[in-house]
């Protein structure tokens, strides 16, 4: 993808707060944290904050808004 241009549909680095964003489910623990951001200082993060772990059985989401992508769109993510 490093030679292509695509138009960007969605990009959100959490700076803001939650902007339409939603999360939920069982033992949801997801929350803007500054653990492990990729952004300058915050990121979703899916876990407590100070001991770093999850709970064993988390069944739980994050929902971004809804993103209409065309026929011809590829998706890419920051690892």
């Amino acid at each position: 993808m490093a030679d292509e241009v695509a138009d960007l549909l969605l990009a959100d680095d959490v700076e803001s707060g939650v902007n339409g964003w939603t999360h939920s489910g069982t033992s949801d623990l997801w929350h803007i944290s500054t653990n492990r951001s990729a952004s300058p200082t915050h990121a979703w993060y899916c876990g407590n904050d100070v001991t770093r772990v999850y709970n064993n059985s988390m069944n739980c989401s994050l929902l971004s808004t809804t993103v209409t992508l065309p026929a011809t769109a590829k998706l890419a993510a920051r690892s």
